[in-house]
């Protein structure tokens, strides 16, 4: 399954829609905060399914915080990130993907892309869509596994 993963696009939804189309094949999409209202109208206009957790820059936190959820036989979980202090390290996200039994921990709030793998789970952030230079980020999960790629808006 291919899942569309972004972050931080604070109130412009219209790069996500542009990097669906550009795509055309995502079955879902994540989105990780700021802002959630973003989220909402890009599954209005996209059609696509979607995950989504409030981030810390949304004026009233009208999703949830944290999603947890099985995505075949994956689970994962959605955060913003800023309640764990992922500015500084992955600790406390680690400590709320191992009480979840989580495997795969998508998280925004730095808007600093990255892909690690730590004690046998992933760690996702996407970046920020938004602004010059935006990323997102292309999940595939399958029987074989977890692949993620982190992308640039325009390619």
């Amino acid at each position: 399954m291919k899942i569309l993963v972004v972050s931080d696009t604070h109130s412009n939804s219209s790069e996500a829609l542009r990097v669906i189309q550009s795509h055309g094949y995502f079955q879902m999409f994540f989105h990780l905060g700021d802002t959630y209202q973003d989220a909402v109208a890009i599954r209005d206009l996209s059609g696509l399914p979607m995950r989504a957790v409030s981030g810390n820059m949304d004026p009233v936190r009208n999703g949830p915080e944290t999603e947890i959820f099985d995505v075949g036989n994956h689970r994962v979980l959605l955060t913003h990130g800023d309640r764990f202090g992922v500015n500084r390290d992955f600790m406390g996200l680690s400590l709320v993907a191992q009480e979840a039994n989580a495997q795969i921990i998508c998280f925004g709030h730095t808007h600093r892309p990255c892909y690690v793998s730590l004690d046998g789970r992933y760690f996702l952030n996407p970046g920020s869509l938004r602004g010059r230079g935006g990323t997102y980020g292309v999940l595939d999960l399958s029987e074989q596994g977890v692949h993620f790629e982190i992308m640039r808006v325009g390619e």
